[in-house]
């Protein structure tokens, strides 16, 4: 199956990572989540941030915590095709603690707040 998204540029400094990513509007998701006007779904955006946590510490991840998860305005891949995507990793142990923003041209979609450990 086609990914959901891919990655444009990124960036790191520190413990700090920056994606700049293109949404797949052709996506099967989207055919049912809605055909006429398309919404990104928040378990969608929670897993591209597990897949960018994932590549960041280059280990396949599962989530183990949602502290916190807030979808501030619809994602819309036809209206906001691109999304920046910055996340602060810190690992403590066997688990990669983020804080994830994303947003694109000023306007917040989402905040994820979570914890990820290692699949293997």
């Amino acid at each position: 199956m086609e990914p959901y998204f891919r990655v444009l540029s990124s960036n790191s400094e520190g413990q700090v990572h920056q994606f700049t990513i293109e949404l797949n509007v052709n996506h099967p998701v989207y055919k049912g989540h809605f055909p006429d006007v398309p919404v990104t779904p928040g378990v969608v955006l929670t897993d591209i941030c597990r897949t960018l946590t994932a590549q960041i510490v280059n280990e396949e991840l599962q989530l183990v915590e949602a502290k916190s998860i807030k979808f501030l305005s619809m994602v819309n891949p036809n209206e906001t095709p691109h999304l920046n995507v910055t996340i602060d990793a810190v690992r403590d142990d066997l688990v990669i603690s983020t804080k994830i923003i994303g947003e694109f041209d000023k306007r917040v979609y989402f905040k994820i707040n979570a914890n990820f450990a290692s699949v293997n």
